[in-house]
């Protein structure tokens, strides 16, 4: 079932299509057929060619009209083996439906399920190379102009890195300002767009902050008393602060492996201190904690 972060992903597509244009670009076989395309329309996603069953993609993307190309975009925020048959047959339903060429967009947070997406998909005689969109592949906007130009691409850059970046390491935690910085400045370029798009906007994100991240924005932008307008901003509320929750208790149980450690003398180097503090798994810090109190070395805690 898809969650909160994968709609307001969905949604920004499908409110701006043409953010595509640019991702398509990368795509070589694709950028000659763009030429100077600029308009993308939403279409429907029903990938269904009889009735009895209706797969349904996420964004169904035309570029320009007559069509020059069809993208079908799909946000991935865990590892669905069952999707790599399935992406072939959309493009080929898209195909036949539109009798132009199709291209497969996967947009992920996640660099493991980026790396995992092979380059070539196939489903018997079906073959799609997908363009894969992942963290490593757009950077965070840093820059107010572009913010203030593209705040769809910067929300979208958000979204990309805001799981990035939530991680407890010293580099993260200069991240983790940057990631302040960068939604700080999308919020103030949005009072430039029409007041429904810019409710929305502020909605997603601050939904896909964590609980501090949000907190600290808000309380920077004056927002303390921001009240949630869309379903799906609500939803990414409440999902943030239980994130918060979360992170809190791991982070206590990383400290209390620290503790236990240098109580007992062993010296603890900044990588293990950031591999320990950085660690998200409760299971993992758990088994930590219980084999600190005998170990001879943070190796031997590893090991």
């Amino acid at each position: 079932m898809p969650g909160d972060l994968h709609e307001m992903l969905v949604g920004l597509f499908k409110d701006s299509p043409e953010l595509v244009i640019p991702l398509v670009r990368r795509i070589p076989a694709a950028a000659g057929q763009l030429g100077d395309a600029s308009g993308a329309t939403a279409i429907w996603s029903d990938m269904s060619v009889h009735r009895t069953a209706v797969p349904r993609a996420d964004v169904v993307v035309q570029i320009d009209d007559p069509a020059k190309l069809v993208v079908i975009v799909e946000p991935q925020m865990q590892w669905d083996q069952d999707k790599l048959s399935m992406w072939p047959r959309y493009c080929c339903v898209a195909a036949y439906a539109h009798g132009v060429p199709v291209y497969l967009v996967v947009v992920t947070n996640l660099v493991s399920i980026a790396r995992r997406i092979p380059t070539r998909l196939e489903f018997g005689a079906i073959a799609v190379e997908p363009l894969v969109i992942g963290p490593e592949e757009i950077p965070l906007v840093v820059e107010r102009e572009v913010a203030t130009a593209e705040p769809e691409w910067t929300l979208l850059s958000i979204w990309l890195h805001q799981k990035r970046f939530t991680k407890r390491t010293l580099k993260h935690r200069e991240n983790q300002q940057q990631l302040q910085d960068t939604a700080g400045m999308l919020i103030d370029a949005l009072v430039t767009l029409d007041p429904s798009l810019r409710t929305q906007y502020t909605d997603f994100c601050l939904g896909w902050l964590t609980e501090p991240l949000r907190a600290a924005v808000k309380e920077r932008m004056q927002m303390e008393n921001y009240r949630w307008i869309s379903d799906v901003g609500k939803k990414g509320y409440s999902r943030g602060h239980k994130e918060g929750l979360r992170t809190g208790e791991l982070r206590g149980e990383a400290k209390a492996v620290l503790t236990v450690l240098r109580a007992r003398g062993l010296d603890v180097d900044a990588a293990s201190e950031a591999r320990i503090l950085g660690c998200d798994d409760r299971q993992q810090l758990e088994a930590w904690l219980e084999r600190a109190v005998s170990v001879s070395s943070v190796d031997e805690l590893f090991g």
